[in-house]
């Protein structure tokens, strides 16, 4: 468990479950001067006392909920909605994109999808803290976050074993097609502004605009300093991008065009010198 305590000997409100997680581990570094704020494994949270929380943000997920259908059994989130319900906590969910059927423009409002187990579970943890927390959720549905280290069955991730390995970035996809690609210091730059303002309501959370995926993995390349972009495909799959409009309405702007570009050439470079 650690605590990160700027400014503040009050004692720490706003709980954090999985900070050994890609995002938390983002989050928590942006977060430290601004925000106090306690972080925990999982498995840590049966020490944390209910009494003390008034913020939660539930980081972690077990690998099964990304693969099989709905079960409690592998639902971190169902397990700390039983803990901490009633009792006046405002509870942040981490939602995905994958709940909607890929379109442009998605909006909150739009269809949700029964495609894929991920988004079929998150809908289902979505009405569990809906029902649990009525007046106190914030609910996020997060469309591609990009970043340094991300695993290797992320788009980012297959690219850079194959630029690594061969040199080439192959694409599946027409390079043309547009996604909603998010920087991971933009996400957590934003989610600061959420716990300070706590929106209430299902909100999504990305670029806003769709990035064709060829500028994605040229800019990896040309922060690789070689290599090449090989399209294997003029379909264009899985082309979206979320309409964030509902939440910049409360916290304002969310990062920008070039933040995607450079975050690119930076990933890339890193491939090549660390």
């Amino acid at each position: 468990m650690k605590t990160l305590k700027p400014n503040s000997a009050a004692p720490e409100s706003i709980l954090i479950v999985g900070a050994s997680s890609y995002l938390a581990g983002f989050f928590l570094e942006a977060a430290r001067p601004e925000l106090t704020v306690r972080a925990v494994s999982h498995s840590e949270i049966e020490q944390i006392d209910p009494a003390t929380v008034k913020i939660l943000v539930n980081f972690a997920c077990d690998q099964a909920y990304h693969q099989n259908p709905y079960d409690p059994a592998i639902d971190f989130d169902a397990k700390l909605i039983s803990r901490f319900k009633g009792l006046g906590i405002h509870y942040i969910f981490l939602s995905s994109r994958k709940v909607y059927v890929p379109q442009k423009n998605t909006r909150e409002s739009d269809p949700l999808s029964n495609d894929n187990f991920y988004g079929q579970n998150k809908i289902i943890t979505e009405a569990l803290v809906c029902k649990d927390f009525p007046n106190d959720h914030t609910i996020l549905r997060i469309g591609n976050i990009i970043g340094p280290g991300m695993k290797p069955h992320t788009f980012i991730g297959q690219a850079i074993r194959t630029l690594a390995a061969q040199k080439q970035i192959i694409l599946d996809v027409n390079g043309n097609t547009p996604r909603d690609f998010l920087p991971v210091t933009d996400f957590a730059t934003a989610l600061i502004r959420i716990i300070n303002t706590l929106p209430k309501g299902t909100f999504n959370i990305g670029a806003g605009h769709g990035t064709p995926v060829g500028k994605i993995a040229k800019w990896l390349v040309t922060g690789y300093g070689e290599g090449e972009v090989v399209c294997s495909s003029d379909q264009m799959k899985d082309a979206f991008y979320l309409n964030i409009d509902k939440l910049t309405d409360k916290i304002g702007a969310i990062g920008t065009p070039k933040n995607i570009e450079t975050t690119c050439m930076d990933i890339g470079w890193r491939l090549k010198h660390e």
